[in-house]
């Protein structure tokens, strides 16, 4: 018998059986089977959530490692090893299996990723292959069609585990069954639904998502996690993302690469999955959000207010050097910590990459422009930027046109300016994964930049449009640009401080939001017809310092441009600016939760952040313009931090349509 353990996690195996386990759950395999195959899935106390699957195998990249011809497939390697202070990612015990086929040459790897204290794992899948398996891969559409005709003929389980790249494999205990699946989506550009919730009925076999839960009547349960793009951006013929069985199995989809892309003597590796236990609603809640610290560690990195004056809606034709010079000093008033130059700095034209399919030489492209910026050179206003107390950021959008195969060169630059001008912060435009090649060529040049600058250098990863990362990928290298909402324009979405909340209220239910920049536009830069034109309140209807505190339990990005508002308005901009930077070193140790209705005109909606041991530290409430309900039931006592409230025992109330509160726990 061998082991190998990291604080309380541990991995026992022998020829036969392999568990994995710490405090909070124990999960074994059989090794005896020619590929990788679970048996049980147990909490500390011995409860029962999985028991063994009816599928042979775990995993499997169509076709590759399922009932392979002559069951050829054997155990190579059972290994562990402790990753103490791994780069960007939490502590843990790494557990690797590899299996050879000895009549197809192929390798198939499987990756536990065991963090201490968490009852959740991750896991990941490897392939290399000699020979590509004979078959076809059918349209999402012709699939769906083709899967539909065998089961009306009495086929529920029509042969299509040749055609699907499985990355783990989850067949709940008996009293457990599948409840939700949650999908997510970017685009942010374009609508307000950002997260889209499933439920499971009988009868239906598929489900997208980034998040499958099984329960049983008690309210404890299983949850699979995909570490992957949402569902409407993946390259995946399949038309869903997790498939249950007629025998129970539960099918997690998505390696993130199609069949035509797999080429032999290449390895091929899938999105990371994770599988976790709960007992209930709160517990569940709680364990997504703290795998997703863990798993996604940046540490206190970059938990920074940003602004950025794209938002104004005149940044490109304003952009001058004075005009940045101005930039810098208003946004250092207001209390950003970085002043974010976008697009038009550079020699290029993001309309080239974009829609001309110009080719340019990448380093004459990122060239400064010196109409743009003094002396084509960040020199003077990064020593501007120094004495006024803030960081200078930078918008970059690389070489998606190209499917990001420059990626190193494209770091290197990015990591020239880090050194010369102390550039520690870019915001990431126009991804596009439009192949394998191209994601796995962006994450590298997010990879190298961070690990060659010692980790100093952050992203800001944008998620409006494209094919990109979503809310749970990539996220060890940035946080998230969630919109592009703008209050002067006359299309698009239209900022509007209830429709951001009842994005960031939503994605709260499962996202940290610790992840996410939370725009504030600008009140005098509302565009008063555009609102009108769509019979929507008019933003201004509630306080800037409302809208402020939408963003309180976030990243703070200030959505406009600091040198053309008003003093006593920049004022404002620091006070609660201030006030969240006196409390973010608790509100990003939190987990983040929605509270109250869904925001909304009529709704008191709210946030409430608690400790690790589920303390109650801040709520911020909201009042919508026309609702009737007032009072917030809790059993917490509060100290009023901003806006207004009474705070009786046992509630809070928000005496005026249109209030806020921010309070505090005593």
């Amino acid at each position: 018998m061998k082991q190998c353990t990291f604080r309380d996690a541990k991995a026992v195996w022998d020829d036969k059986i392999l568990t994995i386990s710490n405090a909070g759950f124990s999960r074994t395999y059989s090794l005896e089977t020619p590929l990788l195959h679970a048996l049980e899935l147990k909490d500390a106390s011995g409860k029962l959530f999985a028991v063994p699957a009816a599928a042979e195998t775990d995993g499997d990249l169509y076709g590759y490692g399922h009932d392979s011809q002559f069951k050829s497939w054997h155990l190579a390697e059972c290994h562990a090893a402790v990753c103490e202070r791994p780069e960007f990612e939490g502590g843990h015990l790494l557990v690797t299996l590899r299996y050879y086929d000895d009549f197809s040459h192929s390798l198939f790897t499987r990756e536990f990723f065991i963090y201490p204290g968490l009852p959740m794992f991750g896991l990941r899948n490897q392939m290399r292959v000699k020979v590509i398996p004979n078959g076809q891969q059918l349209s999402r559409s012709t699939m769906k069609d083709e899967y539909a005709a065998f089961r009306r003929k009495g086929n529920p389980e029509a042969p299509r585990r040749m055609r699907e790249p499985v990355v783990e494999t989850v067949h709940p205990a008996e009293g457990f069954s599948p409840v939700l699946a949650v999908e997510f989506a970017g685009h942010t550009d374009v609508h307000d639904r950002p997260v889209r919730e499933h439920a499971c009925l009988p009868g239906e076999f598929e489900y997208n998502g980034n998040l499958f839960f099984c329960e049983e009547s008690s309210g404890a349960g299983v949850m699979i996690l995909q570490e992957a793009p949402p569902s409407s951006e993946r390259r995946e013929y399949e038309p869903y993302d997790f498939r249950v069985t007629e025998k129970g199995d539960i099918f997690s989809i998505g390696w993130g690469v199609n069949s035509p892309e797999v080429e032999p003597d290449e390895i091929f590796v899938s999105y990371r999955n994770a599988v976790g236990v709960y007992h209930d609603a709160s517990e569940r809640d709680f364990l997504l959000k703290r795998y997703c610290r863990t798993r996604f560690d940046y540490g206190k990195e970059r938990r920074g207010i940003v602004c950025n004056a794209w938002g104004c809606g005149q940044f490109g034709e304003k952009l001058c050097p004075e005009f940045l010079a101005a930039e810098v000093r208003g946004a250092a008033e207001c209390g950003a910590d970085s002043y974010q130059i976008d697009d038009q700095w550079q020699n290029g034209s993001l309309g080239d990459l974009s829609f001309r399919n110009k080719d340019l030489p990448l380093r004459e492209f990122w060239k400064i422009n010196p109409a743009k910026v003094e002396n084509g050179s960040f020199d003077t206003l990064a020593e501007l930027a120094r004495q006024c107390g803030i960081e200078l950021a930078l918008w970059i959008a690389p070489s998606f046109n190209r499917r990001f195969d420059d990626w190193r060169e494209f770091a290197d630059m990015l990591l020239d300016f880090h050194r010369a001008y102390g550039f520690d912060l870019f915001k990431a435009d126009g991804a596009h994964f439009s192949n394998y090649r191209a994601e796995q060529n962006f994450e590298k040049m997010l990879r190298t930049v961070r690990h060659e600058s010692g980790g100093r250098v952050f992203f800001n990863l944008d998620v409006t449009a494209g094919m990109r990362g979503g809310y749970f990928k990539l996220l060890e290298y940035g946080n998230l640009f969630l919109e592009n909402r703008y209050a002067c324009h006359n299309w698009g979405m239209g900022y509007h401080p209830l429709r951001t909340l009842g994005n960031i209220w939503n994605l709260a239910k499962y996202v940290r939001l610790q992840y996410i920049q939370i725009e504030v536009a600008y009140p005098g830069d509302v565009n008063e017809k555009f609102y009108a034109a769509r019979g929507e309140s008019d933003p201004r209807t509630y306080s800037w310092e409302f809208w402020f505190a939408v963003a309180f339990l976030g990243n703070p990005l200030l959505w406009f441009a600091p040198s053309l508002t008003a003093p006593e308005d920049r004022a404002t901009a620091a006070r609660m600016l201030a006030l969240h930077k006196e409390c973010r070193e608790e509100i990003f140790d939190s987990v983040i939760s929605p509270v109250g209705d869904e925001p909304g005109a009529k709704a008191l909606s709210g946030l409430v952040a608690r400790s690790a041991e589920g303390e109650e530290r801040f709520l911020v409430l909201f009042r919508g313009h026309e609702a009737e309900k007032s009072t917030f039931a809790t059993n917490t006592a509060w100290r009023l931090l901003a806006g207004n409230a009474q705070i009786g025992s046992g509630t809070v109330t928000l005496p005026e349509k249109g209030d806020y509160a921010i309070l505090k726990r005593k």
